[in-house]
């Protein structure tokens, strides 16, 4: 009885690990849209998420992190907080950027 017990709470664990939000991001500091200046993500809201594309641009190397329905901001104000992998997408890649998808 107690296997059983047991072996049911490690599924339960293993299937909220698994459904745990990928690719979340920690708000460092203030960052306004790369889209939109006045919109603003404030260090205070802590987190931001999930990030659902990343784009670096060719000439200078700056990255920015895409969310989901949302704006895209500068890399330099993020820190991540789940795990995230990262796929280049050469249909979303143009002259200006190095595009790349989340999963």
């Amino acid at each position: 009885m107690r296997f059983i017990i047991a072996a049911g709470l490690m599924l339960l664990a293993g299937r909220a690990q698994a459904e745990a939000p990928h690719c979340m991001m920690r708000i460092l500091m203030d960052v306004p849209a790369e889209e939109a200046p006045e919109q603003m993500k404030s260090k205070t809201n802590e987190e931001f998420g999930p990030i659902t594309q990343i784009k670096v641009n060719r000439k200078t190397g700056k990255m920015t992190f895409c969310g989901k329905d949302t704006y895209c901001y500068n890399s330099n104000a993020f820190q991540f907080i789940t795990p995230c992998r990262i796929k280049r997408d050469p249909e979303m890649s143009d002259g200006t950027f190095f595009s790349f998808f989340t999963r």
